[in-house]
């Protein structure tokens, strides 16, 4: 969905206090002035009935005229206070709108560059947060005719009505919940995906890249069709924009130039996917803001969780592990809210609930009605709410007629309560008796109640025998008759289950390093200044303290950070104890796997702390300065155990177990 700040959030819902009825449409014809960030415009809307309206502008937009209303006032805070207004309603203003893109700071993407709308020489963006036009807040058709000088290219939504040069119009095809229209002097590269237009706008000439991305998207709109019904839009648009950004607007995608760069590597799971996926939920389906958002955990469930589906179990499972990894660890203390009031992302904690656990809600779902039902319900959601606002409680209504139950037990804890199950196996023994042995076990859950639907595999002397069962209450009893001895229970081996985790539960990985204080950086005295550079990046965002390798000794129960050479210093010896067997580390080198590290390797790994679960240590490493020149991406790499750069790419990949998994016993043998 398209991007708005807190800030302009909150603004439109006190705008959104003025009730608007009917079908309001505006017709904007826009004359924008990079170069001296200027915008000169009128809006004819219509649709307007209440007899008191407050329009959200801009403050730095002077309204010249207005026509069609009995009165009108410019409130101090800003918007435009409009008394009887008629049949339509013109809106003539004008001036500057210049706020220029400021990095998020984080050391990985979580947000995109933060910018209240901006009219500059290097491109446009505005969107509906930015009070670029006068909105009366709720659903709109927007149609737009917009002027710019050469060589700019605007790109915005609905159909491409025409286009001459610069100047371009825009006609809506379905209401949408505000408009933006963004330029640059784009090289625009065209494609198609059966009836739908495709056109990868890029920065410069470049049309091996586009070639790359317009292939993408007509493979992915093909996938999404047949899993979500017709895709709601004429045309979808892959725009590349002048600052960092991962954005979906209706009908077209805003990926920063970083994105793009990568080339291939942005077409993985999670980029393009992702924001196509939005064309269905965010801004096909729009987000009713008093219900909380929804789409997001919808999107990353239908986009990135279904892909990792795609590539196998193996990923699959890794996908929904992940889920309860980043609620443990992307959640401070006293952070946590409840799902339902999720809004939008600006910090790794609305992540971890708004993506992650939203995703999982709807896995939860999807096990409890089955995949037909399920599928079923989402293209019917999407056709009836096409270009309406819906809530979660319109997801929930749509999926009970889908189940034909009630499921409000299973939304409710979902979406109100802070954190997520909490499991464990209470005993788990087996008794002798005629023709095998009688397995008595138990699984309980700390209050809130979740429903859950448990999956419970017990080795056996002659294999695993699976079954399942719905765990309605704090307790689930097992009372199993089976042949063979049984040796171990597992309780949901295979990872369907989001769960709140402890930090000893969680695999080992630099995130989860980290994740909480106290933090140490451990950089040698006289090592590549590359190391000391990292160690301050993690140092701004996480907290904690660099230290050299000399007081290691002193560092007590902490999370510690080995860098470079400090790695492979002596008094690292206590710490690379517990390492896996995978790893290993001698006075001049460090290995992961059976390749020798050569001059282009770079290794990244984390285990936990000999005797402190819960703990971990790690080591980044490389054999040259040349193999450290990436090292300021290794963040994003973050939920790995080990990872082997080569030439500063990721040539090999491992994911340690945690330390503790209290869904895994040994079956007490009783007499």
């Amino acid at each position: 969905m398209a991007a708005r700040t807190v800030a302009l959030l909150l603004a439109l819902f006190v705008v959104a206090a003025s009730p608007v009825q009917g079908e309001v449409r505006h017709r904007i014809t826009a004359r924008l002035d990079p170069a001296g960030h200027r915008l000169e415009a009128t809006d004819r809307i219509t649709g307007l009935t209440s007899p008191h309206l407050a329009l959200l502008l801009a403050p730095t937009l002077a309204v010249a005229a207005v026509e069609g209303a009995a009165s009108w006032r410019r409130d101090p805070s800003g918007p435009l206070l409009l008394d009887g207004p008629g049949g339509e309603v013109v809106v003539r203003y004008a001036g500057t709108l210049f706020d220029p893109p400021r990095p998020s700071g984080h050391i990985r993407f979580v947000a995109g560059d933060a910018t209240g709308g901006t009219i500059s020489p290097e491109g446009v963006f505005l969107d509906g947060g930015s009070g670029w036009y006068p909105d009366p807040g709720g659903m709109a058709l927007f149609d737009l005719d917009i002027h710019l000088p050469e060589p700019f290219v605007a790109v915005s939504q609905g159909r491409l009505a025409g286009r001459d040069g610069s100047q371009s119009q825009w006609r809506a095809t379905l209401p949408a919940d505000g408009l933006t229209v963004v330029a640059a002097p784009f090289h625009p590269f065209h494609g198609r995906a059966g009836a739908i237009d495709l056109t990868c706008y890029l920065m410069r000439d470049d049309p091996a890249t586009a070639k790359l991305f317009l292939d993408a998207a007509a493979g992915y709109l093909a996938t999404l069709q047949a899993r979500l019904g017709e895709y709601p839009y004429p045309r979808f648009d892959i725009v590349e924009n002048f600052f960092s950004s991962g954005y979906g607007m209706p009908g077209f995608t805003l990926l920063g130039p970083q994105v793009i760069a990568m080339g291939e590597q942005a077409l993985k799971p999670g980029y393009l996917d992702h924001e196509i996926t939005h064309n269905w939920w965010g801004n096909g389906v729009f987000v009713d803001p008093h219900g909380g958002n929804w789409c997001e955990g919808l999107t990353s469930y239908c986009a990135n969780y279904l892909a990792a589906e795609g590539e196998g179990e193996e990923a699959a499972e890794e996908a929904r592990t992940r889920w309860s990894a980043r609620f443990c660890l992307d959640l401070p203390a006293g952070h946590a809210y409840p799902l339902r009031r999720f809004r939008t992302k600006s910090t790794r904690t609305d992540d971890a609930i708004g993506y992650a656990k939203g995703a999982a809600l709807f896995h939860q779902v999807r096990r409890r009605l089955g995949d037909d039902r399920f599928f079923a319900a989402l293209r019917g959601f999407a056709h009836d709410y096409l270009g309406r606002q819906a809530s979660w409680d319109e997801i929930e209504a749509t999926f009970a007629h889908a189940g034909g139950e009630p499921l409000a037990s299973l939304f409710r804890p979902w979406l109100d309560e802070l954190g997520g199950p909490e499991v464990r196996i209470e005993r788990a023994e087996a008794v002798a008796g005629e023709g095998g042995y009688h397995l008595r076990a138990a699984i309980v859950q700390t209050p809130p109640v979740y429903p859950l639907d448990v999956e419970v595999a017990v080795e056996t002397t002659a294999g695993e025998v699976t079954v399942c069962r719905r765990m309605a209450g704090e307790r689930l009893d097992l009372d199993l008759v089976l042949a063979p001895l049984p040796r171990r229970l597992r309780v949901d081996p295979h990872h369907h289950l989001f769960r709140h985790l402890t930090f000893a539960e969680v695999a080992p990985s630099l995130d989860a390093l980290l994740a909480r204080g106290p933090i140490f950086y451990v950089v040698a005295e006289g090592d590549l200044g590359v190391y000391r550079d990292l160690a301050e990046m993690a140092q701004r965002e996480h907290g904690g303290k660099i230290i050299t390798s000399a007081e290691l000794p002193a560092v007590g129960g902490a999370s510690v950070w080995l860098l470079g050479r400090a790695a492979v210093a002596p008094e690292a010896a206590p710490l690379l104890a517990g390492h896996p067997p995978d790893l290993a580390i001698t006075p001049t080198t460090v290995r992961l796997g059976e390749v020798v590290s050569d001059a282009a390797t770079a290794i990244l790994a984390t285990w936990p702390r000999p005797g402190d679960p819960g703990r971990f240590a790690g080591l980044y490493w490389g054999a040259s300065e040349a193999a450290l020149a990436r090292a300021p991406y290794c963040f994003y790499y973050g939920a790995d155990s080990a990872i082997r750069f080569a030439h500063g790419r990721p040539a090999a990949r491992l994911r340690w177990p945690a330390s503790v998994d209290p869904l895994a016993v040994a079956v007490e043998a009783l007499r």
